[in-house]
Order: structure tokens, then sequence, then C-alpha cells
């Protein structure tokens, strides 16, 4: 303590006169750079001598204090023991190494067999079976499904006539009988197929090309009004209270839908739906034109060059998106009453999103009756397709010979869609 406090006092005293310390602006002309130089190293020196007393000093009273008592210092808290995270090579016995061995040697016979097909006695590849295939998929399926008595008979597989997957082409048909359905207690029949071509685009990348057709008998004013209701409760989860006022197309958009359907309380008729389609592609159209109209302003206001072009590409993106509204067209049927018999929706050429192309579109709704009639193409995702196409057809082969752990591989990928879709269409099981 003495050496610290000899220290701090020393080291406030300068052995050079405050006055010629340091030069100042005045004997700039007088000084020359050897004085500051001999100035600095007379001041280095100065501290280390000081730090040297200090030490000196220090040195007795610390021979001193150790002729006092030391107090026992405090026994530390004995750690808990740990088991090392990787045991040393050295520590493993023979039957641990072996037990290593046969678990690595599973992890990669797994890996190998979801790339390679399963194999007949004499060793070569079990090819596709369509018809004993397709006996095998549909009570897979039903199972996946989770059973119960809503499903009167389900039929699903692969057309032979349509299916070639050396050529890259599939053709997959449904077929299912529903006793009741989450909207209606009457039976519901759906009917649909789809066609998949793979191949080489003008430009050289891969695309999907897909068609395909849906007929769904149901009670169809029964499942609009559950599909606003599902919308409407889906919007409630998602939207927070005290949300900031809406800064896009999108956000403007949902919140007037959401302010129109507040004030749907049932739909009773195809005139009900009818006035309600019509409604939305109001506000749709509404909501693009507002944006537009505040875009436009904000970029003949814009500060920068940079804040403009922003606004600017901003504003035509909102346009293009206004100008697809267009490419479906509306058309309603109407009896001798007045009355609205079918509602038709029709789509030519219109992008989806980047890389999903509507080529073709046509729904019709009527009473009892819904009949959707599709034809696009995809490019995105499509690359994929060369590294997923084994994983399918091994799938499909294990399906086909009865293996029961032919969906370990794919299972929460499979199980994830069908549950949420059977929980929409079905209920809960």
């Amino acid at each position: 303590m003495i050496a610290v406090q000899f220290l701090h006092v020393f080291s406030r005293i300068d052995l050079i006169p405050r006055a010629g310390a340091i030069p100042g602006p005045a004997e700039a002309s007088t000084t020359t750079t050897e004085s500051r130089e001999l100035y600095i190293m007379r001041l280095f020196f100065h501290r280390i001598a000081l730090a040297s007393m200090a030490l000196a000093l220090s040195a007795p009273l610390v021979g001193a204090q150790e002729e006092l008592p030391t107090p026992a210092p405090a026994p530390a808290p004995a750690a808990p023991a740990r088991r090392p995270l990787l045991i040393p090579r050295g520590q493993l016995t023979d039957q641990q190494r072996a037990d290593r061995r046969d678990r690595l040697r599973n992890l990669g016979g797994q890996v190998l067999g979801a790339l390679a097909p399963p194999t007949g006695p004499d060793g070569t590849p079990v090819p596709l079976d369509m018809t004993k295939l397709n006996s095998a998929l549909s009570p897979l399926i039903k199972g996946l499904l989770g059973g119960g008595d809503s499903i009167e008979s389900l039929r699903i597989g692969f057309d032979p006539e349509g299916t070639n997957f050396a050529e890259d082409r599939a053709r997959l048909r449904v077929d299912a009988a529903l006793r009741r359905t989450s909207w209606s207690n009457a039976p519901t029949r759906v009917t649909a197929m789809l066609n998949v071509q793979v191949s080489r685009a003008e430009t050289g990348g891969l695309v999907a090309l897909l068609d395909g057709n849906l007929r769904l008998q149901t009670p169809t004013v029964a499942l609009a009004n559950y599909a606003v209701a599902q919308f409407k409760e889906r919007r409630k989860e998602n939207r927070s209270d005290g949300a900031p006022a809406p800064a896009s197309y999108d956000e403007l958009f949902a919140q007037m839908l959401d302010e129109r359907l507040a004030r749907v309380d049932r739909l009773e008729s195809l005139d009900d739906v009818a006035d309600l389609l019509t409604a939305i592609s109001g506000l749709r159209l509404t909501a693009a034109s507002q944006t537009i109209e505040q875009l436009r302003a904000d970029a003949r206001s814009a500060p920068d060059e940079q804040t403009r072009q922003d606004l600017e590409a901003q504003l035509a993106q909102v346009r293009a998106d206004r100008d697809k509204l267009f490419d479906v067209r509306p058309h309603f049927a109407r009896d001798a009453s007045g009355a609205v018999r079918t509602i038709t929706l029709e789509m030519l050429g219109s992008e989806l999103f980047a890389g999903a192309e509507m080529r073709a579109m046509d729904f019709r709704m009527t009473d009892n009756e819904i009949t959707v009639q599709a034809a696009g193409a995809l490019t995105r995702w499509v690359e994929l397709y060369p590294v997923v196409k084994p994983l399918v057809m091994n799938v499909l082969a294990r399906i086909q010979n009865g293996d029961p752990r032919a969906l370990d591989g794919v299972r929460p990928l499979v199980e994830g869609p069908i549950g949420r879709g059977r929980a929409v269409i079905i209920g809960e099981p």
C-alpha cells in the first residue's frame, strides 16, 4: 500500500519546469526537434525510475507481512463429476467397438437402400408392375388418412396407358366416395386425373408440363360457407390487434377483404356466392388502383433519385398484378327467373408466380357439382427432378413388394400434408 502511494505521489512530479515542458507555438521557431525528443526520453526514463523505486520499497514490506498469520483459504466447492462427452478410443471395450461398427454398417445400408431399388433373387432390379403397385397403393393411402367410417371407398393409382417412368411421364387417377365431409352430412364423390410430363424446354432447362381435371359432387353452397368460415378463422389467428396501416397492395386488399367478409353471415344460394365473388374481384381491383395512385404520387415527390427509382419499380409491379386480374373472366348463367345456375371462371395464359404458368383453366360450379380443367407449366424446383426420381422409384418399388417400411424415409413428408388435408375435408379422426 505504501509503495502504491509513493508511486502515485512521485508520478505527479515533473522533473522539467512546467513553463518549458512542451514548447508552445510561439517558441516553435527557437525549439529544435532534438529538444522535443530529449524531453520525451527524460519523461520515459522518469516513469521507469518511479516504478523501480516502488518495487524496491515494496519488497521489505512484503517480507514483513509474511510474519503475520495468514487466514486459511476457503475450500473451493467440489465440482460434480461429469462424464466426458466423447469416450477416448483407448477406453472402448471390444463390445463397444463391435456395436459402433454395426451402427455405421446399418446407417450405410439405409443410405444405399434409399437409392438402390429392390432386387429379385437373381440380383436384378424388380420392375414396376402397375397392377400390383396400384393394388398396394390404395390401402396404404387409406391407412395414412386414418381410416374411419367417413371414407366409403378410395382408389388411387397410376394409369398404365398414360404412365411410363422411363419416358418421364405419369398419369395418376383418384376416385373416392365419402359418406360425410366437414361441410355437409351428405355423401360426396371425388374423381381426379393428373398428367405430368418432364422434358427439356427450348432454353435447355427442365420443364414439367401438367394437365388434369377434377370433379367434385357435393353441396357446393355448403362448401362455400365452410371455406369462408375457415378463411375468416385463419385470418383471425394471424391478425394482431393494433396492426399498423396497410403499407402494400396485398395488405390493403387483405384489410378490405376482412371488412367485407365480416359482413357475410351465411350464403344461401349460388346468387350469394356469385355476389361474393364479384365483390372480391372489385375489392382487389380497388386496392390495386389506390396503391397505384399512392405510389405514383410518392414517386413524383421523391426526395432523391434512388427513392424515386424504388417507388417506380413498385409501381410497375402493382400495375402488372392489376393487369393479371383481367386474365380471369367470370360468367354467370341464369335461368328464366334470373337465378344463377352456373358460375364459370376462365383463365388463359396467366403467370401464377415466378416459374409457374397457368396456360388454361376452366372452373364451373353448380348447386351440386364443381368441375375444374387446367393445364400449366412449371419450371421452378424441376431441377431437383433427377435427384428425386430415384428415391420416388425406390419407394414405389417397395410399396409394390409389400415392404412395411417402404415409407419410413419419407413418412414425415407424406403424413403432414395428408393429415392436414384429411382434417380440412373430413375432420379430425
